[in-house]
């Protein structure tokens, strides 16, 4: 054989080889991926009054959508309890057969029930009309549940629109509307489109449970978790909360999952970037030392320098005293640069949602005083703790408010969150990563709080003036600090930088929001704002305050749309930032947010206007404006350092910025 023949046999072989190979990995591939899902439906009931005309529409929107993320979707109309309980069994057949990485997913329309504590799905078949034809005739959900431990794949989705109104219900007393709650299986999520023991809309062309969840499932970008809650949100505004979803996860696995794919910007950490987060978590000075040892040039440095100082200052065997954060952050620049580097869906809310004063409010921002986590306190009543690295959710919990939190704050070792509301007359304090409540304080019209970072105590404005509250070891205690005898009726802000505290509220001497100074030893209150030499002056409402770092100024926004920076020495006026503007109806924009950055270069102030407006806190020069969007921002902050903002728009999303260095 010559050579050359003897090369184009190596040759040929060699392409068969590797084209053996590049199939295997490539059903190796779609093996491993593999997404299935079972869709049952049922509309025709052989029991006269229970047609449903809905099950039918909402299988094929719930088929398209999860086609379109990837899934291999079965479907069985109209399904007999035989054909439900082999639809099941195969569903777990194909399950096994992809394998342990495999994803499930199932689906149920119809009608469903509970008696004594287990769930049934009515086969189309089935002629009810008591309890015992429902256990007789009715496949028990906990059938599925057993072919899916039989699959042992990795993850499976179950979820339940099967709680819709039928007439078993006013002929039996033992039959319970809605489906009862299932111990959750490892690895499964369950859904139900309203919570337990609760009857679900059918809709009128498709269910209002199915049509927001197939809407949101195939945006990318989102956890599960996160989908199923943006859902909840949803589905109770549409139905003015007469339907309220509930789930429960038994999902486990440090990495999220996502329908549609999960947004690269939300991808795990760095292993400096997760030591950072150790170290700053720990509130150990040996481990931030450590961590500043192992990498000197982090990015972090500047949040490990200032934690060690603050513990070094705590420390009574230590001597260091707190870094001068201006030397880590530039001056300001003309036209300086920040980049969005985050944008977190916190309320799932469309355009015409977000036009709705209050819907999809995030009420306040609150940064970590170690600069590693965001709190936010949003109109669904929850408040959410976010990782500033990766922007994933920590924790999440119910505030306990009925409407919610309009006030937060951060404890100085930065493990618990303080809550209050306008609309409750509780204080509540929660571990901000285990999500439990430590205690509660009863104070009359709790409103504006602030943790002092000095002193340890959270000073809470309220009906009857300001006080104090203290975490001991048989829990929280209140000592009334200021009362409104002093001067104080209404307080709208309030602001604390070490023994300085101002309050914006309204005075009983002449009833107007003014900018006040508690007495450090008397308590008693000095009016500031509006200065005494500004007879007549218009803008004298204060909505919102911050202190400068220094403690010689303090930055104001008024109600009017006005933002000063004042000078508290002297009362007076140093620059004006923002010039409030009357509409037709001579109204005007109130200023939502003032932050000072924590370097004393910066002033941010927020109003109705879709941006954030960044000032020189020396010159009153605009620096820089960053676009949220077409939608106003109700609150923004600056982090420890001042080199990253976190925004919230009234369309429910966070963003986070930081400024890049040329």
């Amino acid at each position: 054989m010559s050579p050359l023949l003897s090369q184009m046999r190596v040759l040929s072989v060699f392409k068969h080889t590797v084209s053996l190979i590049f199939f295997a990995l490539l059903a190796f591939n779609a093996h491993a991926d593999q997404k299935i899902a079972l869709i049952v439906a049922n509309s025709d009931y052989s029991t006269p009054g229970w047609d449903l005309e809905n099950p039918k529409n909402d299988a094929a929107l719930m088929r398209g959508a999860l086609e379109e993320v990837g899934f291999e979707v079965h479907t069985v109309l109209d399904a007999t309890r035989n054909d439900m309980e082999r639809a099941f069994q195969s569903h777990g057949e194909r399950l096994k057969a992809a394998g342990p990485s495999a994803t499930g997913f199932f689906y149920f329309a119809g009608h469903g029930v509970q008696s004594e504590g287990l769930n049934y799905l009515i086969p189309s078949d089935a002629e009810a009309y008591t309890e015992a034809d429902v256990w007789a005739q009715a496949p028990r959900l906990e059938n599925l549940f057993r072919h899916l431990n039989r699959a042992g794949n990795e993850r499976n989705f179950v979820v339940l629109d099967a709680c819709r109104n039928n007439p078993l219900l006013s002929s039996t007393r033992d039959i319970s509307g809605g489906l009862a709650t299932v111990k959750e299986a490892h690895g499964t999520l369950i859904a139900y489109a309203t919570s337990p023991g609760a009857v679900a809309e059918d809709g009128t062309q498709n269910s209002p449970y199915s049509t927001v969840l197939a809407e949101l499932m195939t945006e990318p970008g989102q956890s599960v978790e996160t989908l199923f809650r943006r859902v909840r949100t949803r589905v109770e505004r549409i139905t003015d909360n007469r339907q309220r979803p509930w789930t429960e996860s038994g999902l486990s696995g440090d990495a999220d999952y996502c329908f549609a794919g999960c947004d690269p910007r939300q991808a795990p950490a760095s292993d400096e970037a997760s030591a950072a987060l150790k170290a700053l978590n720990s509130g150990s000075l040996t481990e931030l030392q450590a961590f500043m040892s192992l990498f000197p040039n982090s990015r972090s440095r500047g949040l490990v320098e200032r934690e060690i100082s603050l513990l070094s200052e705590r420390a009574p065997s230590e001597t260091s005293s707190r870094r001068d954060l201006s030397s880590s952050v530039p001056a300001p620049q003309s036209n300086e640069r920040w980049e969005q580097y985050a944008g977190l869906v916190v309320l799932g809310c469309d355009a015409s949602d977000a036009e709705e004063q209050g819907v999809c409010q995030i009420n306040r921002l609150e940064w970590s005083p170690n600069g590693a986590m965001i709190a936010a306190a949003s109109s669904d009543g929850y408040v959410r703790v976010f990782d500033n690295v990766t922007g994933q959710e920590i924790s999440s919990w119910p505030s306990g408010y009925d409407i919610s939190a309009t006030a937060i704050a951060w404890n100085p070792e930065s493990n618990k969150i303080a809550l209050s509301s306008i609309w409750d007359d509780h204080v509540r304090i929660f571990d901000a990563k285990r999500a439990y409540e430590v205690g509660s304080v009863k104070l009359q019209g709790a409103g504006p709080l602030s943790w002092d970072l000095k002193s340890r105590q959270l000073l809470v404005a309220h009906r009857d003036g300001i006080s104090a509250i203290e975490i001991g070891a048989d829990g929280l205690s209140a000592t009334q600090l200021i009362s409104s005898v002093h001067g104080i009726e209404d307080v709208r802000d309030i602001a604390i930088e070490k023994d300085l505290v101002l309050i914006a509220g309204e005075t009983n001497q002449a009833p107007r929001a003014s900018l006040m100074q508690i007495g450090q030893t008397d308590g008693v209150l000095e009016l500031l704002f509006p200065p005494a030499s500004k007879t007549g002056f218009a803008s004298r409402h204060v909505s919102s305050i911050d202190i400068a770092p220094n403690r010689k100024q303090a930055v104001i926004g008024t109600f009017n749309g006005w933002a000063y920076i004042f000078d508290l020495s002297t009362g007076e006026i140093i620059e004006t930032l923002i010039q409030g503007e009357t509409d037709a109806n001579n109204t005007a924009s109130p200023i939502n947010a003032l932050d000072w950055s924590p370097d004393g270069q910066r002033v941010l102030a927020t109003d109705e206007d879709p941006r954030v407006r960044l000032y020189n806190a020396q010159t009153g020069e605009l620096m820089s404006t960053l676009e949220t969007n077409r939608f106003n921002a109700d609150a923004a902050a600056f982090n420890p350092t001042g080199d990253r903002l976190a925004v919230a728009s009234i369309d429910g999303t966070l963003r986070l910025w930081r400024l890049m260095t040329r």
